[in-house]
């Protein structure tokens, strides 16, 4: 047996249960053949917004001018983004 497959025995009856996939790829759990979706898998956007606020801060941080205006402090940059993200 693999990490992902398993064998419930209740009573009389067996099941045979596996789960493929990954929070990227999204997750499938299939029960003596029955599969059932258990998370999708991520949109193109979000990755983009994954991925935003590296690049916002790599970006911001190696340009002095836009430095002098506001200094990249901790996640202070990466909460507001987020923030603006939930509205």
């Amino acid at each position: 047996m693999s990490k992902t497959a398993f064998l419930y025995e209740s009573g009389a009856s067996t099941y045979d249960i596996n789960i493929t996939g990954n929070f990227v790829k999204g997750s499938t759990l299939t029960i003596n053949g029955d599969s059932y979706k258990i998370s999708e898998n991520l949109k193109w956007y979000e990755y983009v917004l994954a991925i935003l606020p590296f690049v916002f801060i790599l970006i911001w941080g190696n340009v002095p001018a836009l430095v002098q205006i506001l200094p990249v402090i901790g996640g202070a940059i990466g909460g507001v983004v987020s923030a603006l993200m939930g509205l």
